[in-house]
């Protein structure tokens, strides 16, 4: 009698006398692409003769390409590379020629990844709006169904904003008041979580034009000036301000402000109505830098009609130079514009065009006054004091 053994399992092989295969049985629970070492160390020849081994696949998953290393010694290998069972057959032979049989059963799994959140892209909406919130892109590298958790990290002062649903992947709330929403984003593939992710929501309330307003002597409103005695204008952005006015000596009116987060320049005709011969359409918007709200505190015309325009980009002194069309005259500062820095948080309140055609600028850096005087092509003039 002779025998194959695999843990408990016993086959009975009728051969005469005895001999013995044992494929020990290594871990069997193994992840894809990890090497397996199988292990014929315990099976034995008749009396200690001399055995030789041939190990072989028996079953492996569809579509497996795995081969053994190795076949015909004690220890092969192998590496799985599709997830399921591998069963390796071991057949020992001795000098007599006498054979014996066992098998090993490894399953092989995908290693877990962790899920990937993603919380989608920042929202910017106005005030009241129903914000729709996307979490479907997150993603696990397993294809695990995934379970969503969202929460409010923050959000505006006095808001009483509430998810719909924190539990799936697009929730939605009400942005009930102006400011930012800060929104964490946490998925699990049914083993792990995710890194937090968070998106921000911000909003604003809906843009309403400036106004301007011509009053008679007695206050009351001037119906010849667009005939009600007020008009708006959109620069089609989320807040629109006028922060200085100057009347031409032809009567046209110049409002300066902000608007579309650039310096806002708008021209009216007598009546209140846009100037369309000021670029084409009667207002402009000019970005300075890269800071979101570039805004004109101040105007002044030059004795030829150009246009000085002052106010603050990136917390410098800003300054512009139109000609009477609104295009920006080349030959001021870098292409029309330009800044100064006082080292704090600069802005132009007053500009004031001297005789010999140098401009003044007076302002604040921080807590401190602020003047500068440049030449007539914006370049600093160093003869003018020390700037502090």
């Amino acid at each position: 009698m002779a025998y194959a053994l695999f843990g408990l399992a016993i086959k009975h092989i009728v051969i005469g006398y005895p001999i013995r295969a044992n494929a020990i049985r290594p871990c069997t629970k193994r992840c894809i692409s990890s090497l397996v070492t199988l292990n014929g160390a315990q099976s034995t020849g008749a009396d200690g003769s001399l055995i030789t081994y041939q190990w072989s696949m028996a079953t492996i998953p569809a579509g497996s390409a795995a081969t053994i290393i190795n076949p015909t010694t004690v220890n092969p290998t192998f590496t799985p590379d599709l997830s399921g069972q591998y069963s390796l057959k071991l057949v020992i032979t001795d000098t007599k020629s006498v054979t014996s049989e066992a098998t090993v059963t490894i399953t092989a799994s995908v290693v877990n990844a962790a899920p990937v959140a993603n919380a989608g892209a920042a929202q910017s909406v106005v005030t009241g709006a129903v914000v729709t919130l996307d979490g479907s892109a997150s993603s696990d590298a397993n294809g695990d169904l995934l379970t969503y958790s969202w929460a409010f990290t923050s959000k505006p002062t006095g808001s009483s904003a509430a998810l719909s649903s924190a539990t799936v992947a697009k929730p939605t709330f009400t942005a009930d008041v102006a400011g930012a929403y800060v929104l964490n984003l946490v998925v699990n593939d049914g083993k792990v979580n995710s890194a937090a992710v968070t998106v921000t929501i911000t909003a604003s309330v809906a843009n309403a034009a400036p106004v301007a307003n011509a009053y008679n002597v007695d206050g009351t409103l001037d119906t010849t000036f667009n005939r009600n005695g007020k008009v708006t204008t959109d620069f089609n952005s989320g807040s629109d301000y006028a922060y200085s006015i100057l009347v031409q000596p032809d009567g046209k009116v110049l409002v300066a402000g902000t608007g579309n987060y650039g310096f806002a320049l708008a021209r009216y005709n007598i009546d209140g109505s846009l100037d369309t011969g000021f670029d084409g359409d009667g207002k402009a918007v000019l970005t300075i830098g890269s800071y979101t709200y570039d805004t004109i505190y101040a105007l002044s015309l030059q004795a030829d009609g150009k246009i000085l325009a002052g106010g603050v980009s990136n917390n410098n002194f800003a300054l512009a130079r139109y000609n009477t069309n609104e295009t920006l005259d080349p030959s001021f500062g870098s292409g029309g514009k330009l800044t100064t820095d006082f080292g704090g948080g600069d802005i132009v309140r007053r500009i004031i065009v001297q005789q010999d055609g140098k401009i003044l600028v007076v302002g604040g850096s921080d807590s401190f006054l602020a003047i500068a005087r440049y030449t007539v092509n914006g370049t600093l003039d160093t003869s003018f004091g020390v700037i502090h």
